[in-house]
């Protein structure tokens, strides 16, 4: 189990370069012009662009939540995060595979972010001439960037009432 689990997060590795950030003020960040609105983009070495997850929030108020924007969230995201009892204690296995599922799909709405701006942007490769397809894609991509919200926020209340470390944004070096 832990050779499989070393086998899995040095895969991602490769994949993926993250970096942890802090998290500004909520109003002393002005966002850039490119690509995601409350995004930071830089450029690698490597020539890749990086994703840098915002220093306050996306528009939907991810990742800091109130009742309000959740339930915002779940309607873009055409579910609801599970309303049961959250366990209080964890084993460490289980902190572990939280902290995993959190850690990807913090990433996968970085992912889905960056899609959105390269879709909504027409950036080449990205551009969908007909104004239908690209409003049917772009539907269809907010839907899957919400779930990826929702999917983040479970995995770290699970961690949070259990009292365990939470996963926080990352800067995120990839191609979408």
């Amino acid at each position: 189990m832990v050779n499989s689990l070393t086998s899995a997060i040095l895969l991602g590795a490769v994949t993926v370069s993250a970096v942890p950030t802090a998290w500004g003020p909520p109003n002393g960040y002005s966002p850039p012009s490119f690509h995601h609105p409350n995004s930071t983009l830089s450029s690698t070495s490597a020539g890749q662009t990086a994703f840098t997850f915002p220093l306050t929030e996306l528009p939907s108020g991810f990742p800091t939540v109130d009742n309000s924007t959740l339930r915002g969230i779940e309607q873009r995201a055409h579910g609801t995060l599970p309303n049961g009892a959250l366990p209080t204690t964890l084993s460490d296995t289980s902190v572990t595979v939280l902290q995993l599922i959190a850690f990807n799909e913090i990433f996968e709405v970085a992912f889905f972010t960056n899609l959105i701006q390269n879709v909504t942007n027409n950036v080449q490769g990205y551009r969908i001439d007909s104004p239908v397809l690209k409003n049917l894609v772009l539907n269809t991509l907010h839907a899957v960037q919400a779930q990826e919200e929702l999917h983040f926020l479970g995995a770290n209340g699970i961690l949070a009432s259990a009292n365990k470390a939470q996963i926080e944004p990352c800067s995120y070096v990839f191609p979408v």
